[in-house]
């Protein structure tokens, strides 16, 4: 697998959990340490 693979794993199971969270997305990301845009940017992606 290569590292953009891995990259893309990563950001898919982050994803994952805060879905299954219930929080809102500002919420998640202030406990678990990313940033809003970023996550907006691999939301989008996926």
């Amino acid at each position: 697998m290569t590292t953009s693979e891995q990259l893309r794993q990563q950001w898919y199971a982050r994803i994952a959990e805060y879905r299954a969270s219930g929080l809102t997305l500002k919420a998640w990301c202030a406990s678990n340490g990313c940033k809003v845009d970023q996550m907006k940017y691999w939301i989008y992606k996926s």
